[in-house]
């Protein structure tokens, strides 16, 4: 009896223990915080930062398309060399501003809009020398709105790194304009 008598008093000991062991942790775990949701490291854009991302993007894609389409189509030499600027600096711009995007989970896919085809293909089918002229007043046009957009934006968007961005991209577009005048002025100004 000797062997029982140990054995219930173990069993009885562990039990106590095992009983104190719950109630003294009971009220801690009670205390303790929910478990954090896992962090994502992504801090959203608002609905007008998002709205400007996009803008920029179909901005920056449809000049790389214009320029494109200008260092094949255009006739004088210093017109496609901005065109492939348009295509260089662009290009790189919505590289980089896609990747921002993505890093405040915004995903940033086709942004064409219904509206642009038009003048994308007015712009194919006139001969070199119309081209060259309806070329460089698209670029004055879109240059003069980027640029006040862009001015505008700089105080109006809420994300500090989209801010910096704007920051960084603005005076590209600001010396595209000045060159994209210079190019109306002396180049097409000749032509009739």
């Amino acid at each position: 009896m000797r062997n029982d008598t140990r054995w219930t008093i173990g069993m009885a000991a562990t039990t106590l223990l095992a009983c104190v062991l719950m109630t003294a942790s009971g009220p801690a775990m009670a205390q303790q915080p929910p478990p954090a949701a896992p962090a994502t490291g992504l801090t959203p854009l608002s609905a007008g930062d998002r709205q400007f991302v996009m803008n920029a993007v179909r901005g920056s894609e449809r000049e790389v398309e214009l320029g494109d389409l200008a260092k094949e189509k255009a006739q004088r030499p210093a017109i496609k060399e901005f065109a492939a600027r348009m295509v260089a600096d662009h290009g790189n711009a919505v590289r980089a501003l896609k990747a921002l995007a993505a890093s405040k989970g915004l995903r940033v896919g086709d942004t064409k809009a219904g509206n642009e085809q038009p003048s994308m293909e007015r712009l194919t089918k006139l001969s070199s020398a119309q081209f060259d002229k309806e070329y460089v007043e698209t670029m004055v046009k879109d240059h003069e709105k980027d640029v006040a957009e862009f001015r505008r934006m700089s105080q109006e968007l809420q994300d500090p790194d989209l801010r910096t961005w704007v920051a960084r991209t603005l005076p590209t577009l600001e010396e595209h304009l000045k060159a994209v005048k210079a190019l109306q002025s002396n180049v097409v100004g000749s032509i009739r």
